[in-house]
């Protein structure tokens, strides 16, 4: 009896997430659009613009966390003295369509070509 128990637990814990996982995606048309309309450009010009700001910013790739592709261990380090990290537009952990979920790896490649560029255009040096 205790098993039986347990099993009916179980489904219904495992039923209850499925269902939450619908209600808990968020919409995505608008980040979708964004990413979409910067993977039209040329991330290196993109990075020589930025270059003007004076605070200019990198690209993080979101997910479970933050990552700024094509930066060093060592730019990273230092990073938060000379420039900042804004969020790379249609990048999440929580990813809701095969669209948006296909378009990660071009995000990641477009954000390290435009941070590896960024980088050398600052002549970052650490101390």
């Amino acid at each position: 009896m205790l098993g039986r128990i347990a099993l009916v637990a179980i489904m219904a814990f495992l039923s209850a997430g499925v269902g939450a996982e619908a209600v808990d995606c968020p919409p995505q048309e608008k980040d979708l659009a964004e990413l979409k309309k910067l993977l039209q450009l040329n991330p290196e010009e993109l990075a020589k613009k930025e270059l003007a700001i004076s605070n200019p910013a990198f690209y993080g790739v979101y997910g479970y966390s933050v990552s700024t592709p094509g930066l060093t261990d060592d730019v990273m380090a230092c990073l938060h003295l000379k420039a900042q990290i804004k969020h790379m537009p249609g990048t999440s952990d929580v990813l809701c369509s095969d669209e948006i979920v296909n378009l990660q790896p071009a995000a990641k490649n477009f954000a390290e070509r435009y941070n590896s560029e960024l980088a050398r255009g600052m002549a970052l040096k650490c101390p």
